[in-house]
């Protein structure tokens, strides 16, 4: 069955005008930014929708996004792989042909949120300069781990500086781990990173998601290596080098 109107990320319509100016037809919204926005933006704008897909299969420790929405009366809910990166047509040949030639040990590209700076703080204090930071809106002009325990957090002595998208594709490329970690502790799964480090060739090393759904997306130990804990990822890191 076709579908007639998709609002691919964030509903900005009142559920009122859809319903009128879009009367018969199928209308699906994308849900990306949940579990945070679930109640604040995805189940108040469900109301003009007949559907939805969404990036994480899970949605808190105890429960998958799809029984959640169910229970809401959203019956039909898929799920969606999150990526925006663009290849270029020589990406395939550029990543088999760069394996044996990878001179970087763990990269993280991201912004600062909540606990993340006191897990890269964590991997700080163990790799080093082997540990490669970038991200954008990092506080402080990319200093915010330098004050980091002023907010009851980890000391993090770097200053992080955000990447292009070319940079990036070439920093992957010559990267071996890929450290991946999301907002939500064991929540959620399935952001960005996970796609964009495993398209590039990296080892993905994830942090898990409470309910198993991570296991849905990349097979464990097999596709990707998960971790449960700073100190499983680190001995996992150790395993790769």
């Amino acid at each position: 069955s076709h579908v007639d109107v998709i609002c691919a990320h964030q509903s900005t319509f009142p559920p009122e005008w859809l319903i009128k100016e879009c009367q018969g037809q199928r209308r699906v919204l994308g849900c990306f930014d949940d579990p945070q926005a679930t109640y604040t933006r995805t189940l108040p704008a469900m109301v003009g929708y007949h559907g939805a897909y969404y990036c994480s299969p899970s949605y808190s420790n105890v429960q998958l996004t799809n029984d959640v929405f169910k229970s809401f009366g959203i019956m039909h809910s898929h799920w969606f792989p999150l990526s925006y990166t663009k290849f270029s047509p020589n990406h395939c040949r550029d990543v088999v042909d760069g394996i044996d030639t990878r001179t970087n040990t763990v990269v993280y590209v991201g912004k600062c949120y909540g606990s993340k700076v006191d897990r890269l703080a964590r991997l700080h204090q163990h790799l080093g300069k082997q540990l490669i930071v970038h991200g954008k809106d990092w506080p402080l002009r990319g200093g915010a781990g330098f004050l980091a325990p002023l907010r009851g957090r980890r000391y993090f002595p770097r200053w992080v500086r955000p990447i292009s998208s070319p940079a990036r594709q070439r920093l992957y490329l010559s990267s071996k781990v890929g450290f991946n970690m999301h907002l939500g502790d064991q929540a959620e799964t399935g952001n960005m990173r996970m796609y964009e480090t495993t398209a590039h060739g990296l080892v993905l090393l994830c942090d898990k998601a409470a309910t198993g759904a991570h296991a849905s997306i990349f097979e464990p130990d097999v596709e990707a290596l998960f971790y449960s804990s700073m100190e499983e990822a680190i001995d996992l890191i150790e395993r790769c080098s």
